[in-house]
């Protein structure tokens, strides 16, 4: 059923949103570490980035932070041995690091599971985890109660019994993520050259980035080109 209306444009036009914004930033950012043809550049700007993916965390927009991890671990970016050497052994490295342990995919989240449980508002989920969530529930679940051979189980009026406990779960992941769009909200004032910034550059799509990253720095050509550790959904 969940499935259907994700299908449906209109059912999910606010999730297609949300994914096009996460995948938008992580192109982006994979896009301006490639731009320098220094060696030296690149790894200023993974730092910038990294640095920002600190503030993120800060902050408690899991979100964002994601789209960043999910970027500096494309094969596009991860393959960059010259430009990540440069930044290895320094505190910012370490930095990433954690991040990258905080918002790993192990044990189902869950450290950043924990983070969000002890999260204070304004903060913004990382809604991969939890559609992901909804759709093992919706799916790994019966709409209605069967009996032990299988048969949808009635009740005294031959009407199917609802499996209550599969829509409890399914309200609860709803719920705690509505409730993180409560006050108080983050008090940022747009900045032009900000915005222009992340705008006005042409952001590569996975194809072109691979190109860029392999002119930038031959290397290897055999390097993964799917690295789904870090991914919206």
């Amino acid at each position: 059923m969940l499935r259907q209306v994700w299908k449906a444009k209109k059912g999910s036009a606010a999730f297609q949103a949300c994914i096009a914004h996460f995948n938008y930033i992580s192109s982006w950012v994979g896009t301006m570490i490639l731009l320098p043809s220094k060696t030296k550049h690149r790894a200023k700007m993974m730092d910038k980035f990294i640095s920002v993916a600190k503030i993120l965390r800060e902050m408690g927009n899991f979100n964002t932070l994601m789209a960043i991890l999910a970027a500096m671990n494309t094969s596009s970016i991860h393959r960059l041995n010259q430009t990540r050497e440069h930044l290895q052994g320094k505190d910012i490295w370490n930095t990433l690091k954690d991040l990258e342990h905080l918002m790993s995919s192990e044990r189902s989240f869950f450290e950043y599971r924990t983070a969000l449980r002890g999260a204070k508002l304004p903060c913004i989920p990382y809604l991969g985890v939890h559609l992901a969530d909804l759709f093992s529930i919706s799916e790994g679940n019966r709409d209605y109660r069967q009996d032990n051979i299988h048969k949808t189980s009635l009740d005294g009026d031959g009407k199917p019994l609802l499996h209550w406990q599969k829509f409890v779960l399914m309200t609860d992941i709803i719920s705690m993520v509505t409730g993180f769009q409560k006050e108080p909200c983050y008090r940022i004032k747009s900045d032009p050259l900000v915005r222009k910034l992340i705008m006005s550059v042409c952001v590569l799509d996975e194809e072109e980035l691979y190109t860029k990253s392999v002119c930038v720095e031959p290397g290897k050509l055999n390097h993964s080109r799917s690295l789904s550790k870090f991914a919206f959904f």
